[in-house]
């Protein structure tokens, strides 16, 4: 989010809009959960438990929806699973149409075995209480769904397929690289990567989107190092156009 309204401040310093992280650690929108979550002390959350709280509270006029990883529960691919994060996806976008939103879907990040070599179990056990192995292939078909809907009108980004691919590229030159430590949450190369194909779909020029680094942001800024002020967490240009 940081780079993304950090486009927003610079290029468009008068707008209004407000950001609002609302994300919840491990949440799913099937409403499903594997067993031992955290320990077994409680299981994943359920976002439509409080999707309608947060849309009365917050009402936004658009929300940046990703979703996908928790929702295959790291398990094997599942038919009914599956079915449920279809259902899910699409009950997030009727409360928000009824709230007067419109949803930007993006597809869900990476996940990569690798780093987490030795903890990840193989296809055909009875439970998961560690990933299965071959987790980012489900990820892959939720990702593929997700961008089918685009026939239908849907707005969905695709990080997926951009993020399976950079990794891919380098992991040719340096078999250790990673986009995230524990092979799901995204370091910050991975979040740019997110951050960079919501740029595109918004209309960020080529210098930007060409980048592998959250530099060009700011580096591209049109009043050049007047914006290198900052307010939060985003830098802002210092002063207004004119």
């Amino acid at each position: 989010m940081e780079s993304i309204e950090t486009y927003i401040r610079t290029r468009f310093p008068q707008s209004r809009a407000q950001f609002i992280n609302l994300g919840l650690p491990s949440e799913t929108v099937s409403g499903l959960s594997e067993p031992g979550h955290a320990g077994g002390a409680f299981p994943r959350p359920d976002l439509h438990e409080r999707l309608e709280r947060v849309l009365e509270k917050a009402r936004p006029d658009l929300i940046v929806a990703c979703y996908g990883m928790n929702d295959g529960i790291y398990h094997p691919f599942n038919e009914d699973r599956f079915q449920k994060f279809q259902a899910g996806i699409r009950r997030l976008r009727e409360s928000a149409a009824a709230a007067g939103a419109k949803v930007v879907h993006i597809t869900p990040p990476t996940f990569d075995p690798t780093p987490l070599k030795g903890r990840t179990l193989p296809p055909g056990l009875p439970e998961y209480r560690s990933p299965f192995e071959g987790y980012n292939e489900v990820l892959d078909r939720y990702s593929e769904w997700l961008i089918n809907q685009r026939s239908q009108g849907w707005e969905v980004v695709d990080a997926h397929g951009p993020m399976n691919r950079f990794l891919a590229e380098h992991r040719r030159s340096d078999p250790n690289f990673i986009l995230a430590r524990d092979g799901v949450h995204a370091n910050s190369q991975g979040h740019w990567l997110i951050a960079r194909e919501i740029l595109r779909h918004v209309g960020a020029p080529d210098e930007i989107v060409s980048s592998d680094s959250p530099d060009a942001v700011v580096n591209a800024c049109p009043r050049g190092p007047r914006c290198s002020s900052w307010f939060g967490n985003a830098s802002v240009c210092s002063r207004t156009p004119g």
